[in-house]
């Protein structure tokens, strides 16, 4: 199924008095960003100590798998009468 498309709705146009002399829009004021502050250099990192290696896990033993559940038989239908 397609998706519809959403109709726009018309803009209401600007009142006489907030147009320009030309009938064009006054152009928006912008404003303005604050500049940004310099970071303060970070100290530089000790090197950590090296890891110890971990020992080996032991392996698990394998899982059961359960076992399914009987599928529920359908019960049949009722035939419709014919028109």
């Amino acid at each position: 199924k397609p998706k519809r498309k959403r109709q726009r709705k018309p803009k209401a146009e600007k009142p006489a008095e907030e147009l320009g002399p030309n009938g064009e829009h006054p152009p928006k004021e912008k404003k303005k960003r604050k500049p940004r502050e310099p970071k303060e250099p970070k100290p530089p990192k000790e090197p950590k100590p090296p890891k110890e290696p971990k020992p080996p896990k032991e392996p698990k033993p394998p899982k059961e798998p359960k076992p399914r559940k009987p599928r529920a038989p359908k019960e049949p239908k009722e035939p419709k009468p014919p028109k």
